[in-house]
């Protein structure tokens, strides 16, 4: 009877044990590349890859861009131009994922701020930010602009959550790194 006990216990301990291993496991990283590709008047189009894997094709302003480097990222839940996403595709000036780039500095030393990731394709729509394409449709009531599964915004958000309705709060380690086009 005592080794059925403490047999019992150790299982439960182990089960424990590993429960809280999983919990305290760091959680995975969350890579992005922002390959700049090439550049037509004041548009730079390139490509977006999270973790190695190619989700779109992304446009930034000539005379806006940040510098190439390696940026750590965060996730921000607001923004007063509806660059916010929730759950399935919605944008609004509210949401669970807005991808900013954090810690820029130019060449001079001049700090950058809000660097985003949002909707556009033309270098009128971005004062520095990187563009994920336009919206797929916008709600005929509300006006906001709503994404398709496979645009490149919807999937990044997917991609950092895991799902499109996650369940629990995540904390990824984001890195963003912005290449030049090669020569």
């Amino acid at each position: 009877m005592r080794a059925t006990i403490r047999w019992f216990l150790s299982l439960g301990v182990g089960t424990v044990i590993l429960a809280w291993a999983a919990l305290a496991a760091e959680p995975e990283p969350f890579n992005v590349l922002i390959q700049r590709e090439k550049i037509e008047g004041k548009l730079i189009t390139g490509s977006i890859s999270v973790n190695g894997e190619k989700i779109g094709t992304c446009y930034e302003n000539l005379d806006k861009k940040i510098p190439a480097g390696t940026f750590p990222g965060k996730i921000r839940t607001t923004s007063m131009r509806n660059h916010a996403q929730g759950p399935g595709g919605v944008m609004g000036n509210s949401g669970d994922f807005l991808l900013e780039i954090t810690n820029v500095v130019e060449a001079d030393g001049r700090k950058r701020t809000d660097i985003l990731l949002h909707l556009g394709n033309k270098p009128e729509h971005s004062l520095g930010c990187v563009l994920l394409g336009p919206p797929s449709r916008r709600d005929p009531k509300t006006k906001l602009a709503l994404l398709d599964e496979g645009h490149p915004l919807r999937v990044l958000r997917k991609k950092y959550f895991g799902s499109e309705t996650p369940k629990v709060p995540v904390n990824r380690p984001i890195t963003v790194t912005v290449n030049d086009p090669p020569k």
